[in-house]
């Protein structure tokens, strides 16, 4: 259906579950006004991370008086009592510590990640309804010691393997491992190639690559390893980083990293100017290059506000626009923000019927190009102007004086018809000339440029009427 579901904590004591629409309403259908309380009895549950069953049931992680919990509710907000092996709608697990981030394998089962009292990172499996699998690491749970170390993030790869990101405070470093399937830790060994300070803060998996999000303590980066070896992808970004600048008066940090329909990567977290917060959003090529059709320098931001405001995940809507949820930890509340995306599987592209062939005295010809959005998304009109198209040929790159004299659009489709004037006799006979589609033109509504390609060609003939 497209709805946004999002879990949080928006005070001290109290987490909560809300449903929007795909436009950023609540939706009421959802425990009839769109966000339900998330409590145990009497005690009040801090919720953390959620995600979507089969079925549309809601399976949300947290913790409550100082335990692992795991709530499911049906798609309507009522509890779910088949949960936890028909036990009821929560897993109160004898797990002590805060979970964090949900993650789920092929068949169902699911990753929990979070902190012990200690400074340990544990993570635990569950079966998809909420039963603790005890043949995963020691007793259902794998601890990876510490002290001092703040579990981020965890991925699950195509192989069930678990990708787990932590920071260790004492040593202001970011650090990746890899568990088996069964949680047991892989001898896969991760550097961290960033000197100095640094946080891992998000991941994600793609095929051969494991990405990785966070900071170098002022700006933004991101990280590629190659899965297999753990290496360092020295072809991405700078040696292996992708960095981009927050600006000398500010700083940046990430903290959700994930890839739209195209492959690009899309990481989410704020930037600090003075008292001014922002919400973030960085768009990368798969290269580590800025994506510069996005954003300013391929970074998107909400507007400045002075409240401490930043963004704890991001997700990909279907039409490719972009969703990050987070809040205020100081003003207890959350924020939706939503940035246009642009096409979900490839750039616009241009086309042209055969145009036959012109005489060579003429001065004007009629052509049309359709111009095709991949997602069905509509091509903005304001960026049809007079000069998208060149003419080439026999040496030279004309620039004619041409006019749009009609549009018609279909789908995702815009068919608009030209009729481009040159001067008489600049043909010269026997000469095939070609129609070129200029730089930085035409694009669809979310700023998706189509690539300059040859849309088609025309031949001259002396004497022969105008086809």
């Amino acid at each position: 259906s497209g709805a946004i579901v999002v879990a949080g904590t928006p005070s001290p004591t109290n987490g909560l579950l809300t449903r929007y629409t795909s436009a950023g309403a609540l939706d009421t259908g959802f425990n009839g006004s769109g966000s339900r309380a998330v409590t145990i009895g009497s005690v009040a549950g801090f919720a953390r991370d959620v995600l979507i069953q089969s079925g549309d049931k809601i399976v949300l992680t947290g913790s409550a008086d100082n335990r692992v919990v795991l709530f499911r509710f049906n798609a309507d907000g009522t509890n779910d009592n088949t949960f936890d092996g028909g036990a009821g709608f929560e897993n109160i697990t004898g797990i002590v510590g805060e979970a964090e981030i949900l993650g789920q394998q092929s068949d169902g089962s699911l990753i929990v990640g979070g902190n012990d009292n200690s400074g340990n990172v544990i993570i635990s499996k569950f079966t998809s309804d909420g039963v603790l699998v005890n043949g995963f690491g020691t007793s259902g749970t794998t601890t990876i010691s510490g002290p001092n170390l703040q579990f981020t993030d965890l991925a699950v790869q195509s192989d069930n393997k678990i990708v787990v990101v932590y920071n260790n405070s004492s040593t202001n470093v970011g650090h990746v491992v890899r568990l088996t399937a069964l949680g047991a830790v892989d001898s896969t060994t991760f550097t961290n190639p960033i000197s100095g300070n640094s946080e891992f803060n998000g991941v994600t998996t793609s095929g051969s690559s494991i990405i990785v999000a966070g900071t170098n303590g002022t700006d933004p980066v991101v990280v590629r390893y190659v899965s297999s070896s753990g290496a360092v992808d020295t072809t991405f970004g700078t040696s292996g980083v992708a960095t981009l600048s927050a600006g000398s008066s500010s700083t940046a940090d990430l903290f959700r990293v994930t890839l739209d329909g195209n492959g690009e990567i899309l990481a989410t977290g704020e930037l600090t100017t003075g008292s001014n917060q922002q919400l973030l959003v960085e768009r990368l090529t798969s290269s580590g290059a800025a994506d510069n059709t996005f954003g300013s320098g391929g970074i998107g931001l909400t507007p400045s506000s002075t409240e401490d405001v930043q963004s704890n995940d991001i997700a990909v809507q279907s039409d490719g626009n972009i969703v990050v949820a987070g809040g205020s930890p100081t003003q207890n509340h959350e924020t939706i923000a939503r940035f246009l995306g642009g096409t979900v599987g490839g750039k616009p592209t241009a086309t042209v019927a055969p145009l036959g062939t012109v005489r060579k005295n003429s001065s004007t010809f009629t052509f049309q190009v359709d111009y095709h959005s991949p997602a069905g998304q509509l091509i903005d009109k304001s960026t049809l102007t007079l000069n998208s198209v060149e003419v080439s040929g026999q040496g030279s790159l004309f620039h004619p004086t041409s006019q749009i004299i009609g549009r018609q659009r279909t789908g995702g489709t815009l068919s608009v018809v030209y009729t481009v004037n040159l001067p008489a006799g600049q043909f010269v006979n026997n000469r095939k000339y070609g129609l070129i589609l200029s730089a930085n033109q035409v694009a669809d509504i979310d700023g998706m440029f189509a690539d300059v390609a040859l849309l088609g060609t025309f031949n001259v003939r002396y004497g022969s009427t105008l086809a």
